[in-house]
């Protein structure tokens, strides 16, 4: 057999690599700021530090944790635009503690949705799917004194009947309620979210007097759902009740129902009909 022969056998049999797996991707290195953000969230859950709590002014942080005094100030920053701390003023400043909560998420969520063209309609039906399931597994954990809160929420807003900004701030904390009782903190954050981009972005409208007393009903046959533990028929009543809210906006905001979304602005000609 000649050389060139054995060669071309040699060639035939190389392992052909058709894959990569396994391969460690290539990660952009993280800043130091970055990693120090994350090394004082850590430790802020880890000690338990309440709202409020003091951390180390900055000059003790350079000097604990070896980093420059720009990487310090620059994680600081960082820290204070997510929500976690505050930084405060004056001889007895410096930064504080702070708990992120599901509204922080609101403005990035908006921004998103915005630029991805999202509109109203689709904000409200995908809350109306997530408010159904939350109102459902409410329903078996809720306890008699959300229940009360509930009913009492019910009463100030029958109160409150003719009055739009206590009538709604009303019909906030009635659904805050049963967010809470829903006991599942991702969906309760999720949803919290979306109610705050909702009010963000919802062209400002003057609810009819019919609208407001048909919204306290449903709020009626919805804690009846909940006193009654009936799960099935809690997430029923939750999503129709968004679901009609939102057809009672798409009615009044015309034209502008399917515009994607943006800062909240007022309709000129919005009726105020009782």
């Amino acid at each position: 057999m000649g050389s060139r022969t054995v060669d071309a056998q040699k060639k035939n049999t190389r392992t052909v690599v058709t894959s990569l797996e396994g391969l460690p991707a290539w990660r952009k290195p993280v800043k130091a700021a970055d990693q120090l953000v994350r090394q004082l969230i850590d430790y802020i859950i880890a000690k338990g530090l309440k709202a409020g709590a003091r951390l180390p002014p900055e000059r003790e942080m350079v000097a604990e944790t070896g980093r420059g005094r720009s990487t310090v100030r620059e994680a600081l920053l960082l820290l204070e635009m997510k929500g976690v701390v505050e930084i405060r003023q004056g001889v007895s400043g410096g930064p504080v503690v702070r708990r992120p909560t599901a509204a922080d998420l609101g403005e990035p969520l908006t921004l998103v949705l915005m630029f991805d063209g999202a509109t109203l309609i689709d904000v409200m039906r995908a809350r109306g799917l997530i408010e159904g399931m939350i109102s459902g597994m409410a329903a078996a954990s809720i306890t008699e004194e959300q229940l009360q809160q509930l009913e009492a929420s019910i009463e100030r807003q029958w109160l409150n009947i003719e009055n739009r900004e206590a009538f709604l701030n009303e019909s906030r904390v009635f659904h805050a309620v049963i967010n809470e009782a829903g006991l599942n903190v991702v969906t309760r954050v999720l949803l919290e979210a979306l109610q705050n981009t909702a009010h963000m972005t919802m062209i400002a409208v003057e609810y009819s007097l019919s609208h407001r007393q048909r919204v306290v009903e449903e709020h009626e046959k919805l804690l009846a759902a909940l006193r009654a533990k009936d799960g099935e028929l809690a997430a029923s009543v939750a999503r129709a009740h968004v679901e009609g809210g939102l057809g009672y906006w798409i009615q009044v905001a015309g034209s502008h129902a399917t515009d994607p979304i943006r800062w909240s602005t007022r309709l000129p000609d919005a009726p105020a009909k009782r």
